[in-house]
């Protein structure tokens, strides 16, 4: 056999060798090295995507909460009745408002109960506060830190008011206005920040009418 010959079948063998015997070294580091680039960027990927999916259901559940409690606000304001017993009528400063509702969050619909909405200061933040005076009801509605200010619903306290429309439209700083006693209920109430952006406004239904009237329980 010539030379020629023998060195072509020994390279034959040693690539049957090789094949048999499996991956060198050296394939089998590139392989590993491979893998744990390949587990780096599946798990940056995996934390890419829950950190999305946190923050897409936290706005998500934000969203909610804001749109609930301005629901509850909504449904007692669109309830009150005028009530003309010094003790039910409707009176509202900057900071809390009371008066009578036929749609209280927690007592039964339909007959007149003594509602409160207030605003104050908490250790977490500002709170607005909805109570049932006669049914020693207290929830607080909604509490906001000072430190996640992100719209005007979540600035602090001391730069949220009510305010009051009157017949003209005119916004008012409290109801019954010094030179209006004569008005029952202030046309719509409206939350406002310090920079007069309206955070939440609903306009009362003056036509409501209560099942019980005063003269029926004094």
């Amino acid at each position: 056999m010539s030379e020629c010959a023998s060195r072509v079948l020994v390279e034959r063998v040693m690539r049957m060798h090789r094949s048999a015997t499996g991956l060198t070294l050296i394939e089998m580091l590139v392989v590993f090295v491979f893998m744990a680039l390949l587990s780096v960027l599946v798990v940056q990927g995996i934390a890419f995507f829950m950190g999305n999916y946190q923050s897409v259901v936290r706005a998500v559940q934000g969203a909610e909460d804001a749109t609930r409690q301005g629901a509850w606000f909504e449904t007692t304001l669109q309830g009150m009745v005028a009530s003309r017993h010094p003790s039910r009528r409707f009176r509202g400063t900057a900071q809390a408002f009371e008066g009578q509702t036929l749609q209280p969050l927690s007592a039964e619909s339909g007959v007149p109960v003594h509602i409160r909405w207030s605003l104050s200061e908490t250790d977490s933040g500002a709170a607005l506060t909805y109570s049932e005076v006669a049914n020693d009801v207290s929830w607080t509605v909604s509490t906001h830190e000072p430190s996640r200010r992100r719209a005007p619903s979540v600035a602090e306290t001391s730069e949220l008011a009510f305010q009051y429309a009157d017949r003209a439209g005119n916004w008012q700083q409290q109801w019954p206005p010094d030179w209006m006693n004569n008005e029952l209920l202030p046309y719509a109430v409206k939350l406002v920040s310090s920079g007069e952006e309206t955070v939440w406004l609903v306009p009362l239904d003056l036509d409501f009418r209560p099942i019980i009237l005063d003269e029926d329980y004094l």
